[in-house]
């Protein structure tokens, strides 16, 4: 019979809303896969802040039907 699986859900939002960001990593995986994709998330999302938010493909619910 094959493990259960879950889902490990890792978010980062600011307190004001007008930010938030999510990731959904099957779960379980072994160590070094979930290191991985954990270290994929904060690289894109320092990225993503390093150039401008707006340019990330996250949520920004102050920032909808905005012209960019």
């Amino acid at each position: 019979m094959a493990p259960e699986r879950d889902t490990l859900v890792l978010s980062l939002k600011l307190a004001s809303g007008e930010f938030n960001s999510e990731l959904r990593i099957p779960f379980p995986l072994t160590p070094d896969e979930r290191n991985r994709a954990v270290e994929r998330w904060l690289d894109f999302m320092a990225t993503g802040l390093r150039l401008s938010a707006e340019a990330m493909d996250a949520t920004f619910p102050a920032l909808q039907g905005r012209e960019r």
